[in-house]
């Protein structure tokens, strides 16, 4: 019997080519890889990906097919397939996207605000610097994926994701030594920096009906971002005098804030104590705990208003959580599902930032759903979040 025919994908993964079936080129995986539990030619443009991990522990946030069909709201690109590397073509959905990122929805939350980043640092460092710019590009689509109608999502949502992916193979031929220097320093922070929010909060946004596949996309993501703060520790000596100084400065103090903790959490203090046996599982609770607690301390203190220390150490929590506390949550342990569900009140209460949107809401409700009756005292500050 002959084989049935196949469409070529040219862009497709090596192995559907292998194996002569036709790839969707989803990222960072494709499906046909994601569902044979294979590794995908696609994550090996990205060397931060740590080594061990395997390609069931990364999904997409949702289970359709992602549309490669041109933007709706512009229809096709100015050039055409066959003009090929016309040095005069222009690609509106690109223009669209660069435009994005001074339109206030995009910044609004945070922008020009005490301690914050000025946007124009991030423009102009991106102009010269082409992995920064798919980066920026790619939270840009993301952001406009939380915004358009549902028809359009689709295509935002692969935009985010083949700019993100590129972004990072850009950035490894860029450095494939990852030494910060004067010369490159701000560049790095800054696309680590923008790489991590989008990984942490690409899963809140798609986080699809599925809270295993959730669970598994938000603690990959830790993962990765957990490597990337090494690459800011090194560059935070290089930056102390320069505009990103500030920002580094007041999420370290939120971190390693010493004085008293607040009552807010007090709650997870006995509920780290029923695991006083398991050395491990408890020393990873009780530091997730910790600094979690001093967070709420930290927006306690903070005056009413937009908040952007909040953001930062809202961000910074997930990437101070250990190894440990992370597989808890794969294996869904109810002692860390609990401290997330604690977590997911920050997020909610940052719903008018887009990048947390109602993430935060849904999180609690997923986990207040998960638990059963006997760890439902537990979750009463959660749950009186969403209710107010």
């Amino acid at each position: 019997m002959s084989r049935r025919p196949h469409k070529k994908s040219r862009a497709g993964c090596r192995d559907c080519k292998r194996r002569h079936i036709r790839c969707d080129q989803q990222r960072p995986a494709c499906s046909h890889c994601f569902s044979a539990e294979v590794q995908c030619s696609f994550l090996e443009e990205s060397s931060l990906l740590p080594p061990d991990l395997h390609i069931h522990e990364i999904s997409s946030g949702s289970s359709q097919h992602v549309s490669r069909a041109p933007s709706p709201r512009h229809g096709s690109p100015l050039a055409s397939p066959d003009d090929g590397d016309d040095a005069y073509s222009v690609n509106l959905n690109h223009l669209e996207l660069f435009q994005n990122l001074s339109n206030p929805a995009f910044t609004g939350p945070i922008n020009g605000l005490p301690d914050n980043l000025p946007l124009e640092i991030y423009m102009s460092s991106a102009m010269k610097t082409p992995y920064l710019m798919h980066m920026a590009l790619a939270t840009s689509a993301l952001h406009l994926s939380t915004t358009c109608d549902s028809n359009s999502r689709p295509f935002y949502q692969d935009q985010a994701a083949g700019l993100q992916t590129r972004a990072l193979s850009i950035f490894n031929k860029a450095h494939t030594v990852l030494t910060p220097a004067p010369d490159n320093a701000v560049e790095m922070f800054l696309f680590t920096s923008l790489l991590s929010v989008y990984l942490l909060c690409d899963p809140l946004l798609n986080h699809g009906s599925d809270f295993g596949g959730f669970l598994r996309r938000f603690t990959v993501a830790l993962e990765i971002c957990s490597g990337l703060t090494a690459v800011v520790d090194q560059t935070k000596h290089l930056l102390e005098n320069t505009p990103l100084g500030r920002p580094l400065e007041v999420t370290r103090l939120i971190v390693q804030e010493t004085s008293p903790v607040g009552s807010e959490c007090d709650a997870l203090n006995k509920l780290i104590d029923d695991l006083a046996s398991d050395t491990a599982s408890y020393r990873a609770c009780a530091e997730a705990a910790l600094y979690l607690r001093r967070v709420f301390n930290a927006q306690s203190a903070i005056s009413t208003g937009p908040k952007p220390q909040m953001i930062q150490a809202v961000i910074a929590w997930p990437l101070v959580c250990s190894p440990v506390f992370r597989q808890m949550l794969v294996e869904q342990k109810p002692h860390a599902l609990v401290i997330l569900a604690n977590y997911a009140v920050l997020l909610h209460r940052g719903r008018h930032v887009w990048y947390y949107g109602p993430g935060g809401k849904w999180l609690i409700e997923q986990i207040v759903d998960t638990l059963d009756d006997r760890w439902q005292s537990w979750l009463e500050l959660p749950r009186r979040a969403i209710q107010e």
